[in-house]
Parts: structure tokens; sequence; C-alpha cells
């Protein structure tokens, strides 16, 4: 408990000082420079440095995923993929996700467009700051924190089978939250800044303007934020892990427990299932919303 009163602390600090240093809305210098401007790649260091960091990180991703997907492609892969286990991890997963990124899709939303009319409504941003930071506080809280306490309260209520699957969505949307809210706020807040005159004087509010001015400028982000939301929640483990007894619970439970009983062929085929699963939702999620 105190370890996590201190990560807490910390995070909430951290949280606190990227919110004052790294602001929502960018003033503008005039000029014809965007954020993709990288005047140090005119130096030879700069690309060279770039480069290495580039390689290592793909080293670092690519040779243990190669390694997984050879070992599982030689696998058992007929039991594995006959096994009804299987599908009903994968429905579960699928189920926690779709419903995780739904969730937070729209809390996100509600987060970013009340922060905007806090700002260019009501002129209060430091009220707008401070609701978008509430939408990230769950970067400060570890999941399984969060999970421990649901947890509690479920077996408390007596309700910890019938819960089981809502509370691992809930806590997997809070935590990819923070990241669709830095992903929509920012062109949300320049959406305002440029065009609340005007569809103020044209009388567009509500659906009609979130049809007409906002969706087509934070579909593309929102689509990839989504994605990989959708992604992490599929692969994510940590919580539904605590709410598991019988190691059919989700996907990688199931490739958790595989590897439990030393079934590391299984587990390597399960480890193939789940990436490609996983790749396959975020390619979705992104062509279906963010194009």
């Amino acid at each position: 408990a105190m370890l996590a009163l201190i990560q807490f602390t910390l995070c909430t600090s951290i949280a606190l000082v990227l919110v004052k240093w790294i602001p929502l809305l960018a003033h503008s210098s005039g000029r014809r420079i965007d954020a993709r401007h990288r005047p140090d790649l005119k130096n030879p260091i700069g690309r060279t440095l770039d480069i290495s960091l580039i390689l290592t990180t793909a080293c670092f991703l690519f040779i243990p995923v190669l390694a997984v997907f050879i070992h599982g492609i030689r696998g058992p892969i007929t039991s594995v993929i006959s096994n009804p286990d299987l599908w009903w991890a994968v429905l579960r997963s699928l189920l926690i996700a779709l419903g995780a990124t739904g969730t937070a899709c729209g809390l996100a939303l509600g987060l970013a467009l009340s922060a905007r009319f806090l700002r260019f409504s009501l002129r209060m941003p430091r009220a707008s700051e401070m609701l978008i930071l509430m939408g990230s506080l769950s970067l400060a809280i570890p999941a399984m924190i969060i999970g421990t306490g649901l947890f509690i309260v479920l077996l408390q209520a007596g309700a910890l089978d019938r819960g089981t699957l809502l509370v691992i969505c809930a806590v997997n949307a809070l935590m990819i939250l923070p990241y669709l809210i830095r992903s929509i706020a920012p062109t949300l807040m320049r959406s305002g800044q440029e065009y609340d005159r005007l569809c103020a004087q044209l009388g567009l509010r509500g659906w009609p303007r979130f049809r007409v001015v906002d969706w087509p400028a934070i579909r593309r982000p929102i689509g990839f934020s989504l994605g990989i939301g959708g992604a992490l929640s599929f692969g994510d483990m940590g919580v539904a892990a605590l709410f598991d007894t019988q190691g059919d619970t989700t996907l990688p439970v199931l490739l958790f427990r595989q590897m439990g009983a030393y079934r590391f062929d299984e587990a390597s085929v399960t480890a193939v299932i789940l990436m490609l699963l996983s790749v396959s939702l975020f390619w979705l999620i992104d062509r279906s919303v963010g194009r």
C-alpha cells in the first residue's frame, strides 16, 4: 500500500508538470512549421542518432516476436485451434476489447468536448485543463490497484462471478482513456480556436457541429488511438489474471496458464494467434473508424 501511494504521488506530480509544460492548445508563431519539423535531421549526427535508436528499438521488439512466430508455426497448430476453450477465450477477449474501447471513446469525447466548452464558451481555461487532467489520472494509479479494489467490492457483494467481464472492461477503459484524450483533445481545441465564432454565427452546435466540423478533424487520430487501445485491451493480462479462477477468462490468461503448465508448444501457438488477432483488431478498427 505504501509503495502504491508513493507511485501515485510521483505519477500525479509528473502529470501536473506535463499539463503545465505541454498545453493542449499550442500558440502559433505564424510560420508554416508544424510539430513534425525536425531541424536536427539536417545534421549527420542527428540522422545517425535517429537511425541507431530506430534499429535498436526494432531489434528489441521484432527479435522476440520473430522467435515466437517461428516456434509457433512449428507447434501443434491443429490441436490448439480445435480446442473450444481457445475460441471462448478469444470471444471474451474480443468483447472486453470492444467494450473497453467504446467506453473509453465515449468518456474521452465527453471530457474533451466539455473541456473545449469551458475554455471557449465559459472562458475558464484553468478548469478546462483540470478536466483533461482528471481523465489522465488513471496513469498515476496502477491497474492492479484498481482491479484489487473492485475485486474486494465484488467479493463482499457476492457478485464476483457475474461481474468479471464488466470489471475487466472498465479497468481497461480507464487505462486507455488518457491516450484517447491526448490524441483528440488538442485537435478539438484547435477546432474550437479556429471555428468557434464561425459556428456560433452559423448556428452550428451540438450534433450538427460535431458531424460537420469536429468529426472530420478527429477521425484519423481517434481511429488510430482506438485501434491501439483495442489491441492493448485484447492482449492485456494483468487485471484479467486477478479475476481468473479457471484459466479461461481471456486469451492472454489462457496463454499464461499454458506456460505455467510447461506446455510451451501449445503456448507458442496461442501466442501467435494472440499476436495475429491483436494486429488484425488494430487494423480493422483503424480502417473502419479512421478512414
